[in-house]
C-alpha cells in the first residue's frame, strides 16, 4: 500500500490536457471535490475540470500515463499534477537558494570541494548555466551551443538566470492539497510525433 500523505498538486497553466483513453470522467462532481477524490488515491496522478465553463466544474482523473501534454502561449486548460511530499527538498530547489544567497558553491560534492581541486568560478558558472537551462519560458533557455561556449569560455557574459521552471518558494501543501513551494522536475515525458 502506497503511504501518499501530504502528497499535493502543481498546477499547469494554459495547456492541452493529456490523452484521456485510460483517464476517468465524471461530470456530477465538482472541482474541489475532484482535487479531494484525487488526494484520496494514490494512484492518481492529475486531475482537471472537465468542462472549462463558469469556472470550471466536473472531473477527470489520470491514474496512468499522462501522454501528450502541451503548453499553449494563450487559452489553454488548468491540469493539476500530483507531487509526492518528498519531492519538497529538491536539488533543484537548493540549487537556486544557494544561488540566490551567493555560495552555489556549497552545492559542489564534499569529496571534491575536500580535494580543492576547483575553482570557485568555475562551479559558480556550472550553476549559473544549470539554472539557465531550467527556466520556465523556453525562450528565456539556452541553446546547446551557447552552453557549450558558456562552460568552455569563461569569458563569455551571461544572462543571470530568472526564476526556475517548477519552482516556487513560498510554503509547502497547503490545506486543500494544493501544491505551492519547491522546486520539482517531474517524470513527465512530453512526445511529439512527426514523419519523416
Amino acid at each position: 500500500m502506497f503511504n501518499c500523505t501530504g502528497d499535493g498538486f502543481l498546477p499547469l497553466r494554459g495547456v492541452k490536457l493529456p490523452d484521456t483513453t485510460n483517464a476517468t470522467e465524471d461530470t456530477t462532481i465538482s472541482v474541489d471535490q475532484c482535487r479531494q477524490r484525487c488526494l484520496a488515491n494514490c494512484s492518481c496522478l492529475a486531475y482537471s475540470a472537465s468542462s472549462i465553463k463558469g469556472g470550471g466544474s466536473g472531473c477527470i482523473i489520470w491514474s496512468s500515463l499522462l501522454i501528450d501534454i502541451r503548453h499553449f502561449a494563450y487559452g489553454g486548460e488548468d491540469l493539476y499534477i500530483r507531487l509526492a511530499a518528498g519531492e519538497q527538498a529538491s536539488l533543484l530547489s537548493q540549487a537556486w537558494r544557494l544561488w540566490r544567497e551567493g555560495s552555489a558553491v556549497s552545492l559542489l560534492d564534499e569529496a571534491v570541494a575536500g580535494a580543492g581541486a576547483y575553482r570557485g568560478s568555475e562551479v559558480r558558472r556550472c550553476v549559473q548555466v544549470a539554472l539557465l537551462c531550467v527556466q520556465e519560458r523556453p525562450d528565456g533557455r539556452p541553446h546547446m551551443a551557447e552552453v557549450f561556449l558558456a562552460l568552455g569560455n569563461p569569458g563569455a557574459v551571461l544572462p543571470q538566470p530568472r526564476h526556475p521552471g517548477f519552482c516556487s518558494d513560498r510554503g509547502s501543501t497547503s490545506t486543500d492539497g494544493e501544491w505551492s513551494s519547491t522546486c520539482t522536475v517531474n517524470d513527465v515525458t512530453v512526445t511529439i510525433v512527426e514523419g519523416r
